[in-house]
């Protein structure tokens, strides 16, 4: 299994994906991405080389997006970091450590404090990111829900 940056020939594979673990999610009454997702943002993300995807195979297993944080966002943050978001693994290979080792990537591949979060209601979730090794940094409000904000030491050099 190789984790690289995501490239145009993706974007279809990551947005069906994206799809799939969002449906997923939606059955279990847990509202963490809107649905149906947009290729062209899928793209758009790939464009700025913030996608990245986990192959097994020849198939798009596990995605991830991450950024520089540049603009405020809804909780305070420590200059430098960067921000994990839309991490997903397939359905049918999720309970194996998948999401470990695409977690485990992104701090590989930023330095300074790397954060990201949940839904504040996935108990499930937060429990995951904790048990991983990362550390609870708030509960904060967006808009009409709450986010519950992880942070993690990136592994990569300063």
């Amino acid at each position: 299994m190789i984790v690289q940056r995501a490239e145009k020939a993706y974007a279809a594979a990551v947005t069906a994906l994206l799809n799939r673990v969002t449906k997923r999610l939606l059955t279990m009454n847990m509202m963490q991405w809107d649905y149906p997702w947009d290729e062209a943002a899928v793209i758009a993300q790939i464009d700025r080389g913030e996608r990245y995807i986990l192959i097994s195979g020849e198939h798009v297993i596990g995605t991830f997006a991450m950024k520089q944080i540049n603009e405020p966002m809804a909780f305070p943050v420590a200059p430098g970091s960067s921000y994990l978001f839309e991490l997903a693994v397939e359905p049918v290979y999720q309970g194996q450590k998948i999401g470990q080792k695409l977690l485990e990537e992104a701090k590989l591949r930023t330095a300074g404090t790397l954060y990201l979060d949940c839904w504040a209601g996935n108990e499930k979730l937060r429990d995951y990111y904790t048990e991983a090794g990362w550390k609870e940094a708030g509960v904060y409000p967006v808009n009409d829900y709450e986010i519950c904000v992880f942070q993690t030491k990136g592994g990569k050099g300063d």
